[in-house]
């Protein structure tokens, strides 16, 4: 039992405390704070328990309160979309290529699904297929191309990661009668 108790005190003390998120001195972040919704990108100057002071990436000094930072990130470097590229491109490819086989026939009028050959069916396969893989590769070579900052999420200062979420059970047993609890279930 006194094992529980040592468990709820060392959640109790770690939601309710605020723990100084640690960054390394020089290290590049973005902040997000609450009351005028601003995001500002710079490198970690100094890393008081109140605040976070940062060189912007204009060269401009900042200094941001610890309460008014609704989300920290960690830049951890560049990144392409080379795979949403690929899936972009070949699904537009695959639309294009099934439009253009149902409509290489004009057999039965526009666009009929029931309607047809086992060629007519075969041709629009061929093209969906020629079609998906060409712009799928053109979707993945512009991809490549297209670089992006990757930030991480650093836990937030509020809550040292854990949240709280409410949890209640209504159970219904014919022997003992109703049930009712409600708990707190923590995340880690």
């Amino acid at each position: 039992m006194h094992w529980l108790l040592r468990l709820c005190m060392f959640l109790v003390f770690s939601v309710v405390s605020s723990v100084a998120v640690a960054q390394s001195l020089g290290e590049r972040v973005r902040v997000t704070t609450s009351p005028p919704d601003a995001r500002f990108d710079g490198y970690v100057l100094e890393s008081p328990s109140d605040s976070l002071q940062l060189r912007l990436t204009d060269s401009n000094l900042l200094s941001v309160p610890r309460e008014d930072i609704v989300l920290l990130e960690r830049y951890t470097g560049k990144r392409t979309y080379k795979k949403r590229g690929f899936l972009i491109g070949g699904g537009v490819g695959a639309v294009a290529g099934i439009t253009a086989g149902l409509l290489a026939e004009e057999d039965c009028g526009l666009i009929s699904f029931f309607c047809g050959t086992e060629e007519r069916l075969e041709t629009t396969a061929m093209l969906t297929g020629y079609f998906g893989l060409i712009s799928g590769a053109v979707g993945f070579a512009i991809g490549a191309v297209v670089e992006g900052d990757q930030w991480e999420k650093i836990s937030s200062t509020r809550t040292s990661g854990i949240r709280l979420a409410p949890m209640l059970n209504v159970v219904y047993n014919k022997q003992s009668g109703q049930t009712l609890w409600v708990g707190v279930r923590a995340r880690l």
